[in-house]
């Protein structure tokens, strides 16, 4: 998977490098073109040595320099010497000190690589190891690594003009050095965001959480500990600070590259909105109560107050589109979201565009509404959707599920022979359901079961035997032999609530 990643990476790059691409030496194109082949053929040793040599030359300055590089220990880890992937791309940063694109490349090579290894005298040594040694994770040190990189790269960056034909990588340099900033701070490790993280200071290599970062949850804890708030309990927003420098934490660093990619090419802002929109919401949405065990009020529920605050304070339907209940690490609270954080209104300005942020973003809203029991507006967002962007068969399947008639039985306990069953029959929007009755024929199928255990079966068929799963045998199975041919039916007048 991580070798699939950084080429996907290298290609990713060199799609938006071809728009600035450097003149570089003849020999280069050649000698890069050959590597490809060995590669691709799984000489990776043959390719190993082009590649590294082409990664280490300092001529090399054009944009395929990242595919290079990254192709250099695509080769060590199809080779399993990771063990020499650091010492690789410390020599290439010292090699391309003065190329922004090629920092930009070995810094997020930095975070591709596998976060693991064992100290064997006092050395790290990355990846796989036969010989023992300590086990330990590097996926905090390698983000400050590849932070460092990307620090280094920045007033390489300032310094070059934005033009039309470098208007989209340093766009894009922005865009990633926000990720780099944001890794491992998703999810339920939001939290960190509210840190500085030390520039010029490598953590040491973990010799306890190892999992955790790496392999478990790189790019953002599964465990919800609620969104962070400040000492009087109301919740972090992280603004944006004037410049990287003036950053109180990484949050506001984060927002900061966000910031100067747009800046930078304003007509890409849907990309930064949406994963501004995505992260407020996982951290401010009304799911994040149901991901922390907390029930909310339910949907079926009589009281003609459920959608009034006033009666139930934690009544989703009576949210405002300007209001959330979220759970923060304090415990679940109704707040008033400024426009600034609120996930909604980033969402309806998305969905002014035609594109495919606004085809997201209709979907997010329609999510949204469904989440907060609001089915009007959910249905709405579905249908805008749908006429929108046709061609999508799971929209017109969530609207059904919203404005379609549906119905089905409760769940009940059987009952005692003579006692007179009853039934619940929960439904929406239908006006009339009709029901059919028939008697299962219990004397064929207990004879059924009898002839099948004396044909003594070499495996038993634990369904054939299981004659208290006959419901779902008939209905599921199609074992209508085992139903008497006569039968009642009758209706029922339905009033589904509005």
């Amino acid at each position: 998977m991580r070798y699939r990643l950084g080429v996907a990476l290298a290609l990713f790059v060199g799609v938006w490098g071809a728009m600035q691409l450097s003149a570089e030496p003849p020999a280069i194109p050649d000698q890069r073109a050959q590597a490809d082949k060995l590669f691709a053929e799984g000489n990776f040793k043959e390719a190993l040595a082009i590649y590294r040599g082409l990664a280490l030359d300092p001529a090399n300055t054009s944009d395929l320099l990242s595919h290079d590089i990254v192709q250099v220990s695509n080769c060590h880890q199809n080779l399993q010497t990771m063990q020499e992937i650091d010492g690789y791309l410390d020599e290439a940063e010292k090699v391309h000190a003065g190329n922004w694109r090629g920092l930009q490349a070995i810094g997020t090579q930095w975070l591709i690589n596998p976060h693991y290894g064992f100290v064997i005298a006092g050395k790290f040594n990355r990846g796989n190891n036969n010989g023992g040694g300590q086990y330990v994770d590097s996926t905090p040190r390698d983000r400050v690594r590849s932070l460092q990189l990307y620090v280094k790269a920045l007033p390489l960056v300032r310094a070059e003009a934005v033009t039309d034909v470098n208007r989209a990588a340093i766009r894009e340099f922005y865009r990633q050095f926000g990720d780099m900033v944001l890794n491992g701070r998703l999810g339920g490790a939001a939290w960190q965001l509210q840190s500085l993280t030390k520039i010029d200071e490598l953590p040491d290599y973990d010799t306890v959480n190892y999992g955790r970062w790496g392999r478990g949850r790189g790019w953002g804890g599964s465990e919800t500990k609620g969104a962070p708030v400040d000492a009087a309990g109301n919740p972090i927003f992280h603004t944006v600070p004037e410049s990287w420098e003036a950053a109180t934490s990484d949050g506001q660093r984060w927002r900061w590259t966000l910031s100067e990619a747009r800046k930078t090419d304003p007509t890409h802002s849907g990309d930064l909105d949406r994963s501004f929109a995505d992260f407020l919401h996982g951290q401010f949405g009304v799911q994040t109560m149901r991901e922390g065990g907390i029930s909310l009020p339910g949907e079926d529920t009589t009281d003609e107050k459920d959608g009034d605050k006033g009666a139930n304070p934690f009544a989703v339907k009576s949210l405002n589109d300007n209001e959330t209940i979220a759970r923060l690490a304090t415990g679940a609270k109704r707040l008033t979201l400024p426009d600034e954080f609120n996930p909604i209104v980033i969402y309806k300005r998305l969905i002014d565009g035609n594109d495919y942020y606004a085809e997201i973003a209709l979907e997010a809203l329609a999510q949204i509404a469904e989440d907060r029991q609001q089915y009007n507006k959910a249905a709405d967002y579905w249908g805008q959707a749908i006429n929108r962007f046709p061609g999508n068969e799971n929209r017109k399947q969530r609207l059904n599920q919203i404005v379609g008639n549906w119905g089905r039985f409760d769940n009940v306990q059987s009952l005692p022979a003579g006692t007179k069953a009853s039934l619940d029959f929960i439904f929406r929007n239908g006006t009339r359901v009709d029901f059919t009755a028939r008697r299962i024929k219990i004397s064929q199928l207990l004879d059924d079961v009898k002839k099948y255990l004396k044909s003594n079966p070499k495996d038993l068929d634990w369904q054939v035997m299981q004659i208290d799963n006959i419901g779902y045998r008939l209905v599921e199975q199609n074992q209508a032999q085992y139903l008497e041919a006569d039968k009642i039916e009758w209706s029922k007048d339905l009033e589904p609530r509005p």
